[in-house]
């Protein structure tokens, strides 16, 4: 059971923030190899962190996933993506947010989830009006 959870977080931080700041949709998991290149990057990272916790998550768990994906409809879009389409916040703290917070405690890097917190957390900036000098509605 702890292990079905850390797997679908795995999917959760890395294809929801993925596709957020890209602008994608499920589509281009099987479509683009530079996107998916990403989801993989992105989920080493939390898969690196759980199994310093003791979680027996495969360590191409993530490539395997892909398989998965390309079932899924091309146009469905993760939550993440729909709350910033949306100018609503996102999960950012409880996937990026965590991950930086257990990897520093577990002395594990997490360059790839250091930086899709920021970026999302810009989006959800530009969204709430608070950045200078751009004109328009909901990230688009």
């Amino acid at each position: 059971m702890i292990r079905a959870i850390w797997e679908k977080y795995v999917c959760n931080v890395s294809e929801n923030q993925i596709s957020a700041v890209l602008n994608i949709a499920f589509g281009a998991w099987g479509a683009c190899t530079d996107a998916d290149r990403l989801r993989v990057l992105t989920a080493g990272e939390v898969i690196q962190i759980a199994r310093k916790k003791g979680i027996p998550i495969e360590e191409n768990y993530a490539e395997k996933h892909l398989d998965r994906l390309k079932k899924l409809s091309p146009e469905n879009t993760p939550s993440t993506l729909q709350d910033l389409l949306a100018g609503r916040k996102t999960e950012v703290e409880m996937f990026a947010g965590t991950i930086l917070r257990m990897g520093k405690e577990l002395g594990i890097p997490t360059p790839f989830n250091e930086f899709l917190y920021h970026a999302i957390r810009v989006l959800e900036a530009k969204n709430e009006g608070k950045i200078p000098g751009f004109r328009g509605g909901a990230f688009s």
